[in-house]
């Protein structure tokens, strides 16, 4: 009786004069994600929105030989028609051209594992299972 609605995230019932300030901090409260206008679909909780943000496969992403922006979706498409970068004989790996008189194929694959650009832990050991699968991939074809 005393209540007027609850918050849709939580549940907690609350005056509705209340409900505008509470939502902005309600750790259950449904928010798109910050990518929503690249595509993606994605609802979360507030206090897990941040860790799909992380992975969202619609952040941006750009590419190092290029410079080109896209999404990390459509990243390994790109990489493998980039006009800029040329493949490894040795390692596979796509390497701009005018640094391959200079790639080391173990100096490059530790930097694709610990890159600056990869936000947080998470996304390095995203990135570093991505390498191994696809080193693991490259090797498997050979034999």
């Amino acid at each position: 009786p005393f209540f007027a609605t609850k918050c849709s995230g939580c549940k907690i019932p609350m005056l509705l004069k209340e409900l505008e300030s509470h939502v902005k901090s309600c750790q259950q409260y449904l928010l798109p994600c910050r990518y929503q206008e690249k595509g993606c679909e994605v609802q979360s909780e507030r206090g897990k929105l941040g860790f799909h943000e992380d992975q969202c496969q619609y952040r941006p992403r750009i590419c190092e030989g290029c410079s080109k922006n896209m999404i990390w979706k459509e990243f390994d498409q790109h990489l493998n028609e980039c006009p800029s970068l040329t493949t490894c004989e040795s390692c596979k790996f796509r390497v701009k051209k005018e640094l391959m008189d200079k790639h080391n194929c173990f100096q490059y694959i530790f930097e694709r594992m610990n890159g600056d650009e990869l936000r947080d832990e998470s996304e390095k050991k995203i990135r570093q299972q991505e390498i191994i699968l696809d080193l693991q991939n490259k090797v498997a074809s050979q034999e």
